[in-house]
């Protein structure tokens, strides 16, 4: 697994990749995964998925997330 970003709670990390795509864990400081973003075709783009575990966020964490998305998506544009 390469680290793709790492803020103050978060560490997404690559775990597959694709030829167009990548997929990433998201993981917390004791490196529980909290969900994946992985490209999705019919949205034409990434998004977040929660794996169905009772997991919280704060604002800060969402925007960390929704960041990534951002980036991701701007980098696959520019493909």
């Amino acid at each position: 697994m390469n680290l793709y970003r790492e803020t103050k709670w978060l560490r997404f990390m690559v775990t597959e990749k694709k030829p167009k795509t990548v997929v990433l864990d998201i993981r917390n400081r004791s490196h529980e995964l909290l969900g994946k973003i992985k490209w999705n075709g019919p949205w034409r783009q990434y998004v977040y998925y929660n794996l169905g575990i009772d997991a919280q966020f704060n604002d800060g964490c969402l925007k960390d997330i929704a960041d990534v998305l951002s980036s991701l998506n701007k980098e696959h544009r520019g493909k």
